[in-house]
């Protein structure tokens, strides 16, 4: 039984990928409060009022200094400038650029939210397996104590 728990501790600390020196995603908190940010980014550009670049500045900035680093932010800042590249060019209204946008970003937003939900789900198995581990090294303990109790027990 120690011998499995051990293994199933080891692999779970390792993760999916094999790696156990992956940084943890961002917290089901964080999340929380960007899907906030990103409603109120989108409430200000409906508004006019700032401009929806500076609002997604401002919003970037924020996810950028969240640490661990964000997932795939780096590709999203991409993604918005290739946006801006088509607008630019023609290619794309500012209306149909904003709604590509803001459809990537929730999509972002859903990924880190289930990435964030699946490691609190590990960490909470990770924690159950040590609490396991340590009842039945406890228990391992008392038996052997009570072993040597009633060993060393003068006969009669």
């Amino acid at each position: 039984m120690f011998c499995r728990t051990g293994l199933l501790l080891a692999l779970l600390l390792i993760g999916p990928n094999g790696c156990a020196t992956t940084s943890p995603p961002p917290s089901e908190s964080i999340i929380a409060v960007l899907r906030a940010q990103h409603g109120d980014l989108i409430a200000s550009i409906s508004s006019g009022k700032p401009t929806s670049d500076q609002a997604r500045d401002a919003y970037y900035a924020k996810m950028e200094a969240i640490q661990p680093p964000l997932p795939d932010l780096d590709s999203l800042k991409e993604f918005r400038a290739q946006l801006a590249g088509r607008v630019a060019a023609g290619h794309l209204t500012r209306e149909q650029a904003e709604s590509r946008l803001s459809a990537r970003e929730v999509d972002l937003l859903k990924r880190w939210a289930n990435r964030a939900s699946q490691y609190a789900n590990e960490q909470h198995e990770i924690q159950r397996l040590r609490d396991e581990h340590e009842e039945g090294l406890w228990q391992q303990k008392q038996i052997e104590q009570g072993t040597k109790i009633f060993r060393d027990r003068p006969r009669l």
